[in-house]
């Protein structure tokens, strides 16, 4: 572990099982293929994995820290709760713990489009980036949500801050989540938040909330969709993931510029309005485009 002199910007990721693994690996072989394999100097990649072999052959194009995670650390992260997601808070909290910088936490379903120096730019205490802006609670997709969280209040020990839930509470994806060393005292609150709304229901979705609620009260929340795709729709994660176990198996460790070749053809990453139609509208697509995007684009949904 680095120590807190050290001011750096950390691409950090949380990887646990074969498949999370493999789409860790992925979204770092896309990371090589923005930059041209020359990622800058002040970028370090961290991964918390039950599987740091896996990564050893990345070391070749670009230094990655690889962090061993135990059974017994990742019970003592979901302290007898029964939503795995709180061991990813558990892990950006001790991570901004023990280093001094700015901290990218990015999902392991994830693919870059861009480089990303801007994002670190703008990282700063008063700012903070998620994912995507998904839309107010009122959305139908977040219909339930509402009828077991409107109107409820929830104070925070640590803080003293009190986060109320209403229509105009958002929702933001947290598939990517920008943050200084100095913010830790919000993920100590998104922690407890999350905590808070499992004893009244337990959703996947307290944690983004938990992140979006927070995060929101007290800094300017970002997006960073522009510049990293969150593929974590089940019908993006079935194609992606098969694709994975293709790609993964099929070539050696050493071959990583042939890897990378193999990123750039795949059309998830292109951008033309061509390649996008042929995404969208292929057979396994396009139940996923008319369910999450469509509304998008007709407006029903911010």
């Amino acid at each position: 572990m680095t120590t807190k002199k050290e001011r750096k910007n950390y691409i950090l990721y949380y990887a646990k099982g074969e498949t999370y693994n493999k789409q860790a690996v992925y979204s770092i072989l896309t990371l090589l293929n923005v930059y041209n394999k020359v990622i800058p100097k002040t970028f370090f990649i961290v991964v918390y994995t039950d599987q740091p072999q896996v990564f050893s052959f990345l070391n070749i194009a670009v230094p990655i820290q690889t962090i061993l995670i135990s059974d017994k650390q990742i019970n003592t992260w979901l302290n007898n709760a029964t939503y795995f997601v709180r061991t990813k808070i558990c892990v950006i909290h001790e991570f901004l713990s023990n280093n001094t910088g700015k901290t990218l936490f990015v999902d392991t379903d994830t693919v870059f489009l861009k480089k990303i120096d801007a994002i670190f730019d703008e990282i700063n205490p008063n700012n903070s980036f998620l994912h995507k802006k998904e839309g107010n609670i009122t959305g139908k997709a977040f219909k339930e949500y509402m009828e077991f969280f409107n109107g409820k209040e929830f104070t925070l020990r640590t803080s003293g801050r009190t986060i109320r839930v209403s229509p105009n509470s958002c929702m933001w994806n947290s598939g990517v989540i920008g943050l200084c060393n100095s913010n830790i005292g919000l993920v100590k609150d998104v922690l407890e938040l999350c905590d808070e709304l499992a004893k009244v229901a337990s959703f996947y979705l307290n944690e983004q909330f938990s992140f979006s609620s927070v995060l929101g009260e007290v800094n300017k929340l970002k997006n960073a969709y522009n510049y990293i795709f969150h593929y974590w729709p089940s019908d993006y994660k079935l194609e992606m993931n098969a694709y994975l176990s293709r790609l993964l198996s099929h070539h050696g460790p050493q071959e990583i510029d042939e890897l990378i070749k193999e990123v750039q053809k795949n059309r998830i990453l292109r951008t033309s309005l061509m390649d996008k139609t042929f995404f969208h509208f292929s057979p396994r697509n396009f139940k996923n485009f008319i369910r999450y995007k469509l509304p998008h684009l007709l407006g029903f949904q911010s």
